[in-house]
């Protein structure tokens, strides 16, 4: 389909005579026709650079429909195989193609007149270049065509005119999303379409709009040299308009229609409007009933002339100037709590309900675009012949799947965890979106039609534009955002009153907005070549009047433009820049409301919102949390009732439901945090962690946190009560009236040695922390910290060497008391303490139950596993040799005495190899020293 005649000199000969293979090549497109659809009654191809689309046009000389605009986007435009079941393109027009057809209707309807009546134009995109849509090449096709018929006077030119990311300007969408479409031509616009990423700057908006009305010209000039390479086989007139029978009489009527009162109501003036009606009717000699096409347009031109002589009379319909607002209302919140966020607001008789809708991350929506970028994802292909293997072999995959394969797999997982769909990238998905809605009660009427039509597609959109702008980044607040606009009752420019009621919503939901957006529309009346701008338009005066510019943007910057036309040669640039002006100061004084109604957004989200948990981690422990094809993540969701977000790097998001639907206030996301930091999580410096006693020392006790991780808790860092500091047998005694083996304690780290591996635990600080109230520490001394490094390094170096030499002063039962029986009384008091008999540890500020069955799965992995094994499994985490030992009780366990006199453990030979020789002789020695057996 390129413009080359030579690929179609063979069916060239086929092509009707009437019309012949032609192309005109401009400075930013070509223009072709004679290729295709012969039968049509034109078709122009207009191309540039990879973008190709054809516009067909139809006409039904019969038919009184009005001018009908569809966008087609196939999916072979981009090498894309659709993904619907059937594999076809969309059967229906999505929101993409309906937003494209309606950005095509706005720049040439208002130059068809009455004769567009009857033609259809359908727009197919056949081929689409990286970064291109296929809009503009649509506007200036059907233009071209269209004028090549007669049915429009004039050419129709549409350009882009984007913003890079340095703040120059440029032709097309340059490297930012932030551009802006315009359409018109001799220095008239009559479509404007502005959106972005972040809010900018007015003045840089109207350079923008400044550059696209000087490059509309070029694009007229290809289409007018295309029509003289092509004779027009049709000649379609607009049949002159008959003269209007207006008396003086009638015409003072009419001005008094429109000329209200200040605050009258749209049911009082369609009174006035609906008696002017049949005394023209009466006067034209026309039935209201049975009058034709021709016959209402007469009466519509009538009542525009009566709204034109009386707003350039100083007065407007509802009695308000020419800059001045309506009554503003602004509620929040509007509906119970258990809404997330809602609103009211209301200029006049224009009124919409908002609310907005907080969710997970999977609760995100498909943007269903053929032409976004390849849902391969480079990032996990599998580079097989790096293992030196050729592409397809079988040792490729050896005993064990690829790690790539494993990659792919747990990424694929955690998209579809998190939403993203797969191997689909995440550009393809929305996070923030807004639905509007227009039921036919807001005008009063009866319709069973439901669902969005594209009038509702398109201001959806518009103000969703206006929106997204001033939302936070997901870093910031890690939540999906659906707000809805539900309009109760409509009298002018519901699109601007949902961006105003949206933004109220949002601050009472507790949405974090960068700055509050409002928005306004300003309409135009034209008298002899005057024009005059009106501030917030009626329905009276859209429907009459020459335009609707529709602007929002906070105080000083611009967000969303949209521009509707009806004047036939478009609207001039000088007034349209005045506009702007007049419609920041409407922008600014709405804002002022809104911020009297809510100041700014509320400092949290509600109770019923969803509960959300942070958890930070080192981006190469992630595959410990996704597990092999995601099982890890699945079963912390399904256990806790939460969902996990993995989408941005190094952080893992918890999301669980609030209000009546938590799982106990939250208790599901608490959970599951201490669950996923045990598996991902790093110990930080001021960080409050659950910890499990493993063992009692001379020093203090070691200290299990996050499940895999080994710490010390100095007995001077149990507590601030120095009477339980006093001890008979020192600091072992004072470790052990406090502490208990398989304890579980909540303690403050203090101190992370990163380079030796020691963490240093505090629950004194802590205790500290909370009875204080406030988030700080206090440190100890240096003296008392050199004190704890030089307890803690004697008792790792000496591994053992002291208990030695104190079981060559000690008897056979490690005691020194020389009392077997008495010892073995001891023994049977541990035994019933660990059987369960004594069941709590009582300190002087807490009672902490002691986990028996942790105990028990500690003990036997103790007594079942290689010490070897173990030692080489577990990294951070390392069993004390003397725990190998077993005794007498229960459980496995030596008491103190019995394991420093070396009795036997669980190995049948004597316990562990390498130090039961040592302890023999050990035990042999203390025997005749003390005359024990």
């Amino acid at each position: 389909l390129r413009t080359s005649t030579s690929l179609f000199r063979r069916g060239s000969r086929q092509v009707s005579s009437k019309i012949f293979p032609v192309s005109v090549e401009g400075p930013t497109l070509t223009l072709s026709t004679g290729y295709l659809s012969p039968l049509s009654l034109a078709t122009i191809t207009s191309t540039s650079s990879n973008t190709l689309v054809n516009n067909h046009i139809c006409r039904d000389a019969k038919s009184t429909s009005p001018l009908t605009i569809n966008y087609v986007n196939r999916h072979a435009a981009n090498g894309r195989i659709p993904g619907a079941v059937t594999r076809r393109d969309f059967a229906r027009s999505d929101d993409n193609e309906i937003l494209a057809a309606r950005v095509v209707d706005r720049c040439v309807r208002p130059a068809t007149s009455t004769l567009g009546k009857g033609v259809e134009v359908t727009c197919t995109v056949q081929a689409v270049d990286a970064g291109s849509d296929g809009i503009t090449l649509a506007v200036n096709g059907v233009s071209a065509g269209l004028w090549s018929q007669g049915i429009i006077s004039r050419g129709v030119g549409c350009v882009e005119v984007g913003l890079n990311a340095d703040g120059t300007l440029c032709s097309g969408k340059g490297d930012s999303e932030t551009f802006m479409t315009v359409g018109g031509g001799n220095g008239k616009v009559t479509m404007i379409e502005f959106g972005g990423s972040e809010p900018i700057a007015e003045d840089k908006v109207k350079e923008m709009l400044t550059m696209a009305v000087d490059a509309l010209e070029p694009a007229i000039e290809t289409q007018r040299a295309l029509l003289d390479k092509v004779p027009s086989t049709t000649s379609i007139s607009d049949p002159p308009s008959p003269p209007l029978p207006l008396t003086p009489e009638l015409i003072a009527f009419g001005r008094s229609v429109y000329r209200g009162e200040k605050g009258e109501n749209k049911a009082t003036r369609g009174k006035r409007e609906a008696e002017y009606r049949a005394l023209l009717a009466e006067k034209l000699g026309l039935s209201e009933e049975e009058a034709s096409d021709e016959d209402n347009e007469t009466l519509y031109k009538a009542l525009k002339i009566s709204l034109k002589d009386a707003v350039f009379d100083g007065q407007r319909a509802d009695g308000r100037g020419t800059d001045e607002l309506r009554d503003l209302l602004a509620c929040a919140p509007a509906l119970p709590d258990v809404v997330h966020g809602s609103a009211v607001f209301g200029r006049g008789e224009t009124q919409v309900l908002s609310t907005v809708t907080l969710g997970p991350p999977h609760d995100a929506i498909r943007i269903r675009d053929p032409y976004k970028h390849s849902r391969i994802s480079s990032k996990y292909a599998v580079d097989i012949e790096a293992n030196g293997y050729p592409v397809g072999s079988l040792r490729s995959i050896g005993p064990k799947e690829s790690e790539d394969m494993m990659d792919l797999k747990k990424w694929e997982a955690e998209q579809m965890l998190v939403g993203q769909g797969g191997a689909f990238d995440k550009e393809e998905y929305k996070r923030s979106f807004l639905h509007y809605d227009f039921p036919s009660y807001s005008v009063g009427e009866v319709d069973g039609r439901t669902g969005p039509n594209r009038r509702s597609v398109g201001h959806g959109n518009l103000a969703e534009k206006a929106i997204l702008p001033i939302l936070p980044s997901a870093s910031e607040f890690p939540y999906v955002v659906r707000m809805t606009s539900e309009v109760t009752s409509s009298n002018g420019s519901s699109s601007m009153a949902t961006v105003c009621g949206t933004m109220l919503a949002l601050m009472d939901a507790g949405v974090p907005v960068k700055e509050e957006v409002a928005g306004i529309s300003v309409g135009l009346v034209e008298k002899d070549g005057e024009f005059l701008p009106l501030l917030d338009i009626i329905g009276t005066e859209d429907h009459y009047g020459e335009m609707d510019f529709k602007i929002a943007g906070t105080r000083e910057k611009i967000t969303a433009i949209q521009l509707d036309c009806k004047l036939k040669e478009g609207v001039p640039l000088d007034v349209l820049l005045g506009a702007m002006d007049l419609a920041k100061t409407g922008r600014n004084q709405i804002i002022d409301t809104m911020k009297a109604e809510l100041d700014g957004p509320r400092n949290d989200v509600k109770s019923s919102a969803p509960r959300v948990e942070v958890v930070r981690f080192d981006p190469a422990r992630k595959k410990d949390l996704v597990g092999p094809g995601g099982i890890v993540m699945t079963q912390i969701e399904t256990h806790y009732g939460v969902v996990l977000d993995l989408s941005q790097e190094g952080q893992c998001l918890i999301y669980g439901e609030g209000g009546e639907h938590s799982y106990e206030s939250g208790r599901g996301v608490k959970e599951a945090r201490n669950a996923v930091n045990e598996l991902v999580g790093d110990v930080e410096v001021g960080g409050i962690y659950e910890g499990v006693i493993l063992d009692v020392k001379d020093f203090g006790a070691t200290v299990e946190i996050l499940r895999n991780k080994e710490a010390i808790l100095h007995v001077s860092e149990l507590t601030d009560d120095p009477e339980a500091l006093k001890h008979p047998e020192g600091n072992k005694g004072v470790a052990e009236s406090l502490l208990a083996i398989g304890m579980k304690i909540d303690l403050l780290c203090t101190e992370v040695d990163k380079v030796r591996g020691h963490i240093k635990m505090s629950r004194k600080q802590l205790a500290r922390l909370r009875s204080s109230g406030k988030m700080w520490m206090e440190n100890d001394s240096e003296e008392e910290e050199a004190v704890h490094v030089e307890d803690v390094e004697d008792a790792e170096d000496d591994n053992g060497e002291e208990e030695e030499e104190e079981d060559e002063e000690t008897d056979g039962d490690g005691d020194g008391d020389g009392d077997e029986e008495n010892d073995e009384e001891e023994d049977e008091e541990q035994n019933e303490k660990e059987d369960g008999k004594v069941n709590t540890a009582s300190t002087a500020d807490t009672t902490v139950y002691i986990d028996h069955e942790m105990i028990r799965a500690r003990e036997w992995a103790i007594a079942n596993i290689d010490q070897s094994t173990l030692k080489k499994e577990t990294k951070d985490f390392q069993v004390p040799e003397s725990k190998l030992d077993s005794s007498k009780t229960q459980h496995g366990y030596n008491d103190d005495n019995s394991r420093k006199a070396g009795k036997k453990g669980p190995d049948k030979k004597g316990g562990d190899k390498k130090g039961d020789g040592k302890r023999r002789k050990r035990r042999a020695k203390g025997r005749k020293r003390g005359g024990s057996k």
